[in-house]
């Protein structure tokens, strides 16, 4: 059981790549819009997203690539 555990929680380089470049992406939608003087900016289907929360969550997802690759070595 402890195995199968493990194993689940082990990321492969291709998530880790995937999180690294989505939490870029929320970081630079959430800089470009500040930059423009907004605190808001709408997604594909419209609706209004808060800058300094799409750059919190991309913070977030970059922390955990980054943590969850040192914790594996």
């Amino acid at each position: 059981m402890k195995n199968r555990e493990t194993k689940l929680r082990d990321w492969k380089p291709i998530h880790r790549l995937f999180f690294g470049i989505f939490g870029l992406m929320f970081i630079g939608m959430g800089l470009f819009a500040l930059l423009l003087g907004r605190t808001h900016y709408q997604n594909y289907w419209g609706g209004a997203v808060f800058a300094p929360f799409a750059i919190f969550v991309g913070l977030l997802a970059l922390v955990g690539v980054f943590n969850h690759r040192k914790q594996n070595r």
